[in-house]
């Protein structure tokens, strides 16, 4: 049995912040997530959305958010790598196997074989070539219980300077983002998935529909499913 979380807060004003990449999700987001597994995942599994705002939220349980870091952008979600640091009812919740997939992306076909996997940490692979120092795209995490708990140990103690270190690399274009860089650096030995299990990303895409091997589409960046004027072929699966 695997839990897989949607991670949904309301948006920050301070801290590490993408102002043209950070979309304001909504309670439909969460549903309709919830439908598109469901329809193409059929190993064991149950869903769970962990929100500072569960109203509307209907298609699955849901957890109240822990309090949110300073540093502010996904660096919340570093927390699920040490269940410890976890609220009780939230480490109980998600049991020995869990992971999360972000609230932007299409699910298009089955992806048995995509959350099917079993080593202890498996993460979206970044397959770009702007980034050297990039291993990681973090909108999917598969793990083991505590598998990797140095990754929020090591942010937790100096939470400050850790935050600070990301934002220098991010400004010398060495890597992205907050939590994926910051697991980039502390876990580069857990295992990755990408394009070979049928992942795409919808900036590579380019409006374009995904091809007949796509199992999944993920929208980093400033791009959100909901844009169907923009992603017209979405339409059939985001619903």
């Amino acid at each position: 049995m695997i839990t897989l979380l949607s991670l949904k807060w309301r948006r920050q004003s301070t801290g590490h912040r993408l102002p043209s990449a950070i979309e304001e999700y909504t309670p439909e987001h969460v549903n309709r997530w919830c439908r598109m597994l469901r329809e193409n995942l059929t190993i064991p599994h149950r869903l769970l959305c962990i929100t500072d705002d569960p109203v509307g939220v209907h298609e699955c349980p849901t957890l109240p958010m822990w309090e949110l870091e300073e540093a502010g952008g996904c660096f919340h979600r570093l927390r699920l790598f040490d269940t410890d640091s976890l609220p009780l009812e939230v480490s109980a919740a998600i049991g020995d196997r869990f992971g999360w997939l972000d609230l932007d992306c299409v699910v298009t076909g089955n992806v048995d074989h995509i959350f099917g996997r079993t080593e202890p940490v498996v993460l979206n692979r970044y397959i770009h070539n702007k980034r050297p120092g990039q291993l990681f795209n973090g909108a999917l995490c598969l793990m083991d219980r505590n598998a990797a708990s140095e990754v929020w140990r090591s942010y937790a103690s100096a939470r400050k300077e850790a935050a600070a270190y990301a934002a220098r690399l991010n400004e010398a274009n060495y890597m992205v983002g907050s939590d994926q860089l910051w697991i980039s650096l502390m876990a580069p030995w857990a295992a990755t998935v990408g394009p070979e299990s049928g992942i795409r990303e919808a900036g590579l895409l380019k409006r374009r529909p995904p091809d007949k091997d796509a199992r999944l589409v993920l929208f980093s960046g400033a791009r959100d499913p909901s844009n169907l004027s923009r992603f017209e072929w979405a339409r059939g699966y985001w619903k």
